[in-house]
């Protein structure tokens, strides 16, 4: 199967005063239902960290995504803005197809945007 460079979960405190945040290349398989899959073990990690988080998430048709992180942020509103940003550059590192825009996966411990 064809590997390429994709978003994991570093979900660790990063000591900012306003906001934690993160997106972190690695190598995996193209394989959208697997994908989806690691997609929410993530969310299962990233739910462990405090209030005011935010979980952003870019998927193509193909499967490749990225994802990116907020969390301890001043609000929920700042936490979703970063959440898309990182993710956003995620997305621009790794090559994910420009069709696949970001979007706002999950709002604190919620699910807002299911994956397709």
């Amino acid at each position: 199967m064809t590997k390429l460079t994709l978003a994991t979960l570093t979900l660790a405190l990063l000591g900012m005063v306003s906001c934690s945040n993160t997106s972190t290349p690695m190598k995996y398989n193209i394989d959208k239902e697997k994908n989806i899959e690691h997609i929410q073990r993530s969310f299962d990690i990233y739910k462990e960290h405090k209030e005011h988080k935010a979980m952003a998430v870019a998927m193509d048709k193909e499967g490749k995504y990225v994802i990116g992180y907020s969390f301890d942020c001043a609000s929920v509103e700042s936490a979703k803005q970063i959440a898309l940003n990182n993710c956003t550059n995620a997305n621009a590192k790794a090559e994910v197809k420009s069709e696949a825009n970001c979007q706002v996966y999950a709002v604190e411990n919620t699910i807002v945007s299911p994956l397709k």
